[in-house]
């Protein structure tokens, strides 16, 4: 897995790859942006923002998040990391994955495990093969430093982030999901911890770093020194950058709002996150991006990471190495700078001592150079290259730059960027130098380098058999594989002066070996501390659930003893009572089985009843109904023959008959036809205007709403106004075989049958009201009745 071009780019026959080197010195903001009045517009914004929220809020200077377009797609990240995406099998990409969703995840109080989160509310669960850049371009990973070692078995409400820890996560969630991420992966949460085995998904996990739209990076955080000069040193400092401040320099202003903070809160980020193995393995899947640390952490936290080391480093200088890379060869003067006069400071306890004469202006100028190394492109050429692959297994592996609480985790940790080994035993000495002996053949470098570097490190015998045949670089001449061989008797000796430089570097290596193991075993004593207190912890409550336990099983048989007791002298009595219960049960179900026999009787001839008084009923309002019908039409007839025979005179009161619109369109056929004005004359008075030859009558309405002529049949003499008759009740002449009426106001279904049973009301709803209203009263549904009403034409078949 050789990393060079991205996918889209053209390649070379011999892909240019990046240099495992370290630049001399940071560029200047001005170069690394449009211009020096862009990174100061920048600093700006951040002190206005810390001075808006405060001094003691957390992720001061937050990190900036790119755009979801400039979010790197899978196809344009380098090769290297393509490969890690392609060279998955398919048994792994078919896995699923987690994303844990970033709202629920800010109700949180802590950072659950992942075998206690809902998968259904709190996250989403999904194969990786399924997933898109769509999807990745919401997604923002968490390369972090835990608190604690995890419990070697589940532990409910244990996290190994602390309080500190966790409220800065939330802060750096809340800005991201400003910016449009919904989900956020940390290996905490998403990589399982006791469930089922971790390490497929801590390895593939680089390539969630590498598709991520953003990387957050969490520190630990410690107290500032209880004793000692550090808490004046870093007050004479901030006041070295506020004077400078308000001279006019923005930088300062930043740094000492920064140094503030830190003071206020009593809180300094931890320095180890750059120089863990794991961390480094997250990080070197941001390649390809140019991401600068304000991409990545607050300046809170990175200024607070530099003081840290700056710190440390007065009893062990090894821990600011990789700072000084980090900061570059100007920067990294500047805190070398400040090493012995603080060392002599917290010696002596005062910062009067005369070796730490202008300490805080050293640490004021350092503070702000750190500043501007925030803001510019990363200076650490992690990248997981051949070449970088080369000095990471021989120099810096015997300079102690990256730690890890297991040594073989040296190898593990990056492993996975180079070989895809599924069967390989990350957990014994041969798999180890198996995987060790692999990476060696990618580096592809002098053998003598990696037995004084990795091999050395990780004690593995050096004089073992690679798996495959080394290749050395092009123009380097091949070593023997151990480091044990003679000198051919020919050779001869080294010089005294070349001899004096072998013995000074032996003596430089063995120091900074010393040193690597001196932390190993404070790391080891420190582990093997934690691991002490934990079964202590462990022990005793095990100790104090059993006592209870003990004590609940003897208060639990007591009871037992007492409940047995009651139970026997009850027995026979409630057995008694049961019986009689029983029988008088048994005699009251009878009584209501024939009750229920004798109403069902009952009910069935009041049903007859009702049927037969309904069909005498409806007979007799079909005959009320016939003869109301023959008498209105004979009415009618001579009311018209009146009309035609007086042929009434100009100036005659007349009243335009109420009918139905639909009846008075069918009449006014062939006798001037309708009009809709019409409508609204249905039952008013009005003034014969004149009679033609056919008899139609013109009439003037008394209301002004205008003259038409008019059907005699539709003309009645007299000047009163027609009444207007409303619905008042049920219509016992249209009613269907299925319904019968209680009373006026009350029907009821009377078939046993799927039918249904219809009526309509005495007399029509009034055509002349646009808004009609009227309702019902279920008063008794049935178990499957429905109900339903509306209007239909007073000719429409009920029946």
């Amino acid at each position: 897995m050789g990393c060079g071009t991205s996918r889209n780019a053209v390649a070379t026959a011999e892909t240019v790859v990046a240099s495992p080197g370290i630049p001399d010195d940071p560029k200047p903001v001005a170069e690394d942006v449009d211009s020096e009045q862009e990174a100061e517009s920048s600093l700006k914004v951040i002190h206005e923002g810390i001075v808006a929220r405060g001094l003691t809020a957390s992720a001061l200077g937050p990190p900036v998040i790119s755009s979801a377009e400039e979010c790197m797609v899978l196809n344009c990240l380098p090769e290297c990391l393509c490969d890690l995406h392609d060279g998955m099998p398919p048994a792994i990409q078919q896995t699923p994955m987690r994303l844990l969703k970033i709202t629920p995840v800010l109700s949180w109080t802590f950072l659950k495990v992942y075998e206690e989160i809902d998968p259904v509310t709190e996250c989403l669960q999904v194969p990786y093969v399924d997933t898109d850049d769509e999807i990745w371009k919401k997604v923002v990973t968490v390369s972090w430093r835990w608190s604690e070692q995890k419990p070697a078995v589940y532990q409910q409400g244990f996290s190994p982030m602390s309080p500190e820890q966790f409220q800065e996560l939330s802060t750096l969630l809340k800005l991201a999901q400003e910016n449009s991420v919904e989900y956020v992966w940390i290996d905490w949460s998403c990589v399982p911890q006791y469930a089922e085995d971790s390490m497929i998904e801590v390895h593939r996990s680089k390539v969630f770093y590498a598709r991520a739209r953003a990387m957050r990076v969490l520190p630990t955080f410690r107290p500032l020194p209880a004793e000692g000069p550090v808490r004046l040193i870093l007050v004479k400092a901030k006041k070295v950058l506020s004077k400078r401040a308000d001279a006019g320099s923005i930088r300062c202003a930043v740094a000492a709002s920064i140094i503030a903070a830190i003071l206020a809160k009593n809180l300094v980020a931890g320095r180890e996150y750059f120089g863990r193995v794991w961390t480094l393995a997250e990080r070197m899947a941001r390649f390809g991006r140019n991401e600068g640390l304000c991409q990545w952490l607050s300046l809170e936290s990175w200024l607070g990471m530099v003081v840290d080391a700056m710190l440390k480093s007065t009893e062990d200088k090894t821990s600011s190495v990789i700072y000084k890379k980090m900061l570059g060869t100007k920067a990294a003067g500047l805190l070398e700078a400040v090493l012995d006069p603080l060392a002599a400071a917290v010696r002596v306890g005062s910062v009067q001592a005369r070796a730490a004469e202008g300490l805080e202006t050293k640490v004021a100028e350092l503070c702000m150079a750190a500043v501007s190394v925030w803001l510019s492109p990363s200076l650490l050429a992690e990248a997981p290259t051949s070449n970088w692959l080369h000095t990471y297994l021989g120099e810096e592996a015997r300079s102690g730059v990256y730690q890890a609480w297991r040594e073989a985790d040296r190898v593990w940790a990056i492993y996975s960027y180079f070989c895809w080994k599924q069967n390989l035993d990350q957990r014994s000495a041969e798999g180890l130098r198996i995987a060790l002996e692999d990476l060696v053949e990618i580096a592809a470098g002098e053998r003598s380098i990696y037995v004084r570097g990795m091999f050395a490190q990780l004690r593995v015998d050096e004089s073992a058999t690679p798996v495959m045949e080394i290749v050395p670089q092009p123009g380097k001449q091949i070593r023997p594989s151990s480091s044990r061989s003679a000198r051919p008797p020919s050779a001869r000796p080294p010089s005294a002066r070349t001899q004096e430089e072998i013995e000074k570097r032996k003596k430089e290596e063995e120091a900074i070996a010393a040193a690597a193991e001196r932390r190993r075993k404070e790391e080891a004593a420190l582990t093997a501390s934690l691991e002490r207190r934990r079964l202590e912890e462990e022990a005793a409550a095990a100790a104090a659930v059993e006592r209870r336990r003990q004590e609940e099983a003897a208060a639990a048989a007591a009871s037992e003893r007492r409940k047995a007791e009651e139970a026997a002298a009850t027995a026979a009595a409630t057995a008694r009572k049961a019986q009689e219960e029983a029988a008088a049960a048994a005699a009251a179900e009878r009584r209501k089985l024939e009750e229920a026999a004798a109403a069902a009787a009952a009910e069935r001839k009041k049903q007859e009843e009702a049927a037969a008084a309904a069909a005498v009923a409806r007979k007799k309002q079909e005959e009320e109904a016939a003869a109301t019908a023959a008498a209105e039409k004979k009415r009618q007839d001579e009311l018209a023959a009146a009309i035609a025979a007086g042929k009434p005179t100009v100036g005659a009161k007349v009243t335009i008959k109420y009918a139905t619109v639909d009846d008075a369109k069918s009449a006014q056929a062939g006798h001037g036809g309708w009009n809709g004005t019409m409508e609204k004359m249905l039952g008013k008075t009005g003034v014969v205007e004149s009679v033609d030859k056919d008899g139609d009558v013109r009439v003037k309405m008394d209301d002004g709403s205008g003259s038409m002529l008019w059907n005699p049949s539709l003309v009645m003499l007299g000047g009163s106004p027609a009444t207007v008759v409303l619905p008042s009740a049920l219509s016992s002449a249209r009613i269907g075989r299925n319904a019968a009426l209680n009373d006026k106001y009350t029907v009821r279904f009377v078939a046993n049958s799927t039918d249904v049973g219809a009526v309509q009301s005495d007399y029509p709803a009034p055509p002349s009201s646009l808004v009609y209203y009227f309702e019902i009263t279920v008063v008794e549904p049935g178990s499957k009745g429905t109900i339903g009403l509306g209007f239909a034409h007073s000719s429409h078949n009920v029946a």
